[in-house]
């Protein structure tokens, strides 16, 4: 009887040990893959922020103006003919947007632009930049094809005439 039972417990060591190693390496893949779906998720996030930000000329103005260096709300207000609460809103935005930081010196709170966000919305506008050039360079080269062959091998097509009384 006690070889039985030693020999069970030896078995159902293997299989608990072949569990735990199975276990491990589901909890593994569970969670890198929830850490990448995260990091895509926020990544989108911050592409959709930054991108809301810039809609607006206002904010677009803000941010030319932080390029050359930081400013307080006084400062950014005066250009613009709104009031220091819609500033303030505008201000906001950017800082969701993480476009913008807030720093303290003394009574001071000066704003500062943060290049981050803009430098990932630049990368993801490249990659389609690429594409696009990719395309119109492949209908330059068609374009020139068919501007090099015989006229006609090719007719024109004749524009169409209107009937009478028909309307745009």
């Amino acid at each position: 009887m006690r070889r039985s039972n030693q020999a069970e417990s030896g078995i159902s060591g293997h299989y608990r040990s072949c569990f735990a190693v199975l276990r491990r390496i589901l909890v593994d893949k569970y969670i890198s893959k929830r850490i990448y779906n995260q990091t895509v998720i926020n990544s989108a996030d911050r592409l959709n922020r930054t991108f809301a930000a810039l809609a607006d000329p206002t904010r677009r103005a803000i941010l030319a103006r932080l390029a050359s260096g930081e400013a307080t709300v006084t400062e950014l207000m005066q250009p613009f003919t709104i009031s220091q609460p819609a500033i303030s809103k505008h201000l906001r935005v950017l800082e969701q947007a993480s476009l913008i930081s807030r720093g303290r010196d003394a009574q001071r709170r000066p704003r500062s632009l943060e290049a981050g966000p803009l430098a990932e919305a630049n990368e993801w506008l490249e990659r389609y930049r690429q594409i696009w050039e990719g395309s119109f360079e492949r209908l330059d080269d068609l374009l020139n094809e068919l501007s090099t062959r015989d006229p006609e091998q090719h007719p024109r097509i004749r524009p169409t005439t209107r009937r009478k009384g028909a309307s745009r």
